[in-house]
């Protein structure tokens, strides 16, 4: 009995490799972005919103020549790819005022 308790507990002292991942295949510390937060850094860098169908807007700005859609209500965890066409978007902003 005591061979088996050093046996497990060898196994469960081991240091975890790699990066931890969930299901999804996200690491585990990574908090998504709020909707109302893309929002919010929309609107404070002077773009407009027009509705769309349901929960869905489009976003523009005077400057550029293109549109960023984002659907979801306000309370709901932005996916991966409406996070990065905002930072796209506001990128695209600070390059065209320069």
């Amino acid at each position: 009995m005591l061979q088996d308790t050093n046996y497990l507990s060898h196994w469960c002292n081991l240091p975890l490799r790699g990066k931890l991942k969930t299901e999804s295949g996200y690491r585990k510390n990574y908090l998504p972005k709020k909707i109302r937060e893309l929002k919010a850094m929309l609107l404070k860098a002077d773009c407009i919103c027009e509705q769309g169908n349901g929960s869905h807007t489009k976003w523009s700005h005077p400057l550029l020549n293109y549109k960023i859609t984002i659907s979801g209500k306000d309370g709901n965890d932005a996916k991966r790819y409406q996070e990065k066409d905002v930072k796209d978007f506001l990128k695209d902003i600070k390059e065209v005022q320069k």
